[in-house]
C-alpha cells in the first residue's frame, strides 16, 4: 500500500512527520504556538515591550520552530518591529574581503568585535525596515522630515545587496522624502536664473524695454544666482564624497554602495548625517548611540521597540560549527548593556556546543552578561509525554477534519507508555518526527491495497514498532556521536 493511502484512512491531508527543517514546515504555522515549547511564553515576553532572551539547545531540539513561534506570536500582537537573522554568512564574507582575506575558514573571527557585530544587526534591521516601509510607506509619514531624511541615510549606509533590491529601495525612499516639491523649487530658480541671464537677449528682441544698465544688473544677478546653485551643488558633491568615505572606512561587517550613498548624501540634509560620524566617542559608544537612534525612529513609526532574532549559527558555512568561531561571533554580544537596552529585544537561539560560555564564566564575566535579567533556557529538553503531545498535535494540524492522536494510530498489542519511552530515548523533536515517519511508512509498505476499511491492520503493530525504535535508537547514537565530532572544541571564549 502506498503512504498517501493509509493517510487517507486516517483522514490525513499531509504528511505530518516530513518536514524535519522547521523552516520549510508547511504544518508549524497551523500548530498552536504556545504548543511549540514550554518556554514559549517566557519568551515572548509580557507587555508588549521588546526583551532578550538566550535559548540553548542542540540540532533538531527546535530552536528554529521556537523562533519561528515566537515570531508570529511577535508579529500577531504587531506592537514589536521583528527581524529575523538566520543566515550570518553573508556578513561574514564582507568582513573576510574587507580584512583582506578571501580564503574560507574561521581564523580571522577572532577579530569580531561589537561594533561589528552592532552594524550587523542594524544593517538586517535596516534591510528589513526598508522592505517594510515599501509596503507601507505611510509608516514614513508618522516621522518628521529630519527623521525621515536620517532613516533613509541609514539605510543607504547599511543596506547590503543581498537580494539586487538595494538601489530600487534607496531611491523610492529618497522620492518618498523629497518628492516633487524640491525638485520644483530647485528647477524653478535654475529657470529664473537663466532667464535674468538673458535679459540681454530679451532686450534685442524687445521683449524686454528696460535701460540697458537695468538690464545688465538682471543678467548680473542671474548669473551670481546660478553660479551659486552650481557652486552649491560642487560642495555639496565634494563633502557627501567626503562623508561617503569615511561611512565605508568606519565599517568592517557591511559594504555600502559607494555611488548610492553619495546620492543620499547629496540628496539630503547634511544635517541627516549619521551620529557615527559625530563626536569624539568611541567606535563602539557611537554604534550604541546609533542603536538607540533607530530604537527611536522604529517607536515613532508606532511600534513598542525592536526584537532581532539570531539562529541557525552553527549552519554557517564560514563558521563552520566550530565551537572556538561561534563562540567568537557570539561572545561580543553576550554583554548586559545590550541585552537590557530600552526598546531592543535581542534573543539568540544558540548551538549547545555554546553552553561553557554560561556555565563556565568566571564572576566577572558573569557581571558583564547579566543573564539573570534576561529569559535564559539553558537547554532546550523534551520529555517523552511532552513530544508525544507536539506530535498529537501535528497530526490535528495535518488532518482534514477529526483529527487522529498517536494512539489511534497504535493497535492492541501495542501500549501507548512504550510509545511515550521510545520518544523519550530519542529526545528531540527532529528525531521524533523522523522515527514516526519511518514507522507509518514502514508499517503502511506493508498493508494491501485492497484492505477493509474496519481492519484492525491499519493500526501499527508491535513488530514494526520494534523494529524502528532499534533502528533509531541506534541511528541517535550515530548521529550524537557525529555532531560531536563536526563540533570541534578548539575552546569557548570566557570558558
Amino acid at each position: 500500500m502506498f503512504t498517501e493511502t493509509w493517510r487517507r484512512r486516517w483522514g490525513l491531508k499531509q504528511a505530518p512527520f516530513a518536514h524535519e527543517d522547521a523552516d520549510r514546515d508547511p504544518l508549524l504555522d497551523r500548530v498552536d504556538s504556545w504548543a511549540v515549547h514550554r518556554s514559549y511564553e517566557r519568551l515572548l515576553g509580557s507587555d508588549g515591550e521588546p526583551a532578550s532572551a538566550v535559548i540553548f539547545g542542540e540540532r533538531g531540539s527546535g530552536k528554529s520552530a521556537l523562533r519561528r513561534s515566537v515570531v508570529r506570536g511577535l508579529n500577531a500582537s504587531g506592537k514589536s518591529f521583528t527581524v529575523e537573522i538566520t543566515d550570518v554568512d553573508p556578513w561574514l564574507e564582507i568582513f573576510q574581503s574587507r580584512r583582506g582575506n578571501n580564503e574560507s575558514g574561521p581564523r580571522n573571527f577572532g577579530d569580531l568585535n561589537r561594533v561589528d557585530l552592532i552594524d550587523l544587526m542594524l544593517s538586517a534591521g535596516l534591510m528589513r525596515l526598508s522592505e517594510v516601509l515599501g509596503k507601507d510607506p505611510q509608516r514614513l509619514n508618522k516621522l518628521g522630515a529630519s527623521e525621515r531624511a536620517e532613516l533613509i541615510l541609514l539605510v543607504a549606509a547599511y543596506h547590503v545587496d543581498l537580494e539586487g533590491d538595494r538601489e530600487e529601495r534607496v531611491r523610492s525612499l529618497l522620492a518618498a522624502r523629497c518628492g516633487r516639491l524640491w525638485l520644483l523649487v530647485r528647477g524653478g530658480l535654475g529657470l529664473v536664473g537663466t532667464t535674468m541671464c538673458l535679459a540681454p537677449l530679451l532686450q534685442l528682441q524687445g521683449w524686454w524695454p528696460l535701460k540697458s544698465s537695468i538690464v545688465l544688473s538682471i543678467a548680473v544677478v542671474g548669473a551670481v544666482l546660478l553660479g551659486s546653485l552650481v557652486m552649491h551643488a560642487v560642495w555639496r558633491s565634494v563633502l557627501a564624497r567626503h562623508m561617503a568615505r569615511r561611512i565605508i572606512r568606519s565599517m568592517s561587517i557591511t559594504r555600502p554602495d559607494r555611488a548610492l550613498l553619495h546620492k543620499a548624501l547629496v540628496t539630503l540634509p547634511r544635517s541627516s548625517a549619521p551620529q557615527f560620524l559625530r563626536g569624539a566617542e568611541s567606535a563602539e559608544e557611537g554604534r550604541y548611540r546609533l542603536l538607540r537612534r533607530v530604537i527611536q525612529l522604529v517607536r515613532r513609526m508606532e511600534w513598542s521597540g525592536l526584537v532581532l532574532l539570531v539562529d541557525r549559527i552553527d549552519e554557517s558555512t564560514l563558521l563552520e560549527a566550530r565551537a572556538d568561531s561561534m563562540g567568537s561571533f557570539i561572545d561580543p554580544v553576550l554583554e548586559h548593556k545590550l541585552l537590557q537596552l530600552d526598546g531592543f529585544g535581542l534573543k539568540l537561539f544558540l548551538p549547545v556546543e555554546l553552553t561553557p560560555m554560561v556555565r563556565g564564566a568566571g564572576p566577572d564575566r558573569l557581571r558583564r552578561m547579566r543573564l539573570d535579567k534576561a529569559a535564559l533556557v539553558d537547554e532546550i529538553r523534551w520529555s517523552g509525554q511532552e513530544l508525544l503531545e507536539l506530535a498529537d498535535r501535528r497530526l490535528a494540524a495535518a488532518s482534514n477534519g477529526p483529527s487522529a492522536s498517536v494512539g489511534d494510530l497504535l493497535s492492541d498489542d501495542l501500549d501507548l507508555i512504550e510509545m511515550r519511552d521510545a520518544l523519550h530515548g530519542l529526545g528531540t523533536p527532529r528525531m521524533a518526527f523522523a522515527f514516526l515517519r519511518d514507522l507509518f511508512e514502514d508499517h503502511a509498505r506493508e498493508l494491501p491495497d485492497d484492505l477493509p476499511r474496519d481492519s484492525p491492520e491499519w493500526c501499527v503493530g508491535r513488530a514494526s514498532f520494534e523494529r524502528q525504535r532499534a533502528a533509531w535508537s541506534d541511528r541517535a547514537r550515530v548521529l550524537r556521536r557525529m555532531l560531536r565530532r563536526t563540533s570541534v572544541d578548539c575552546g569557548v571564549p570566557g570558558s
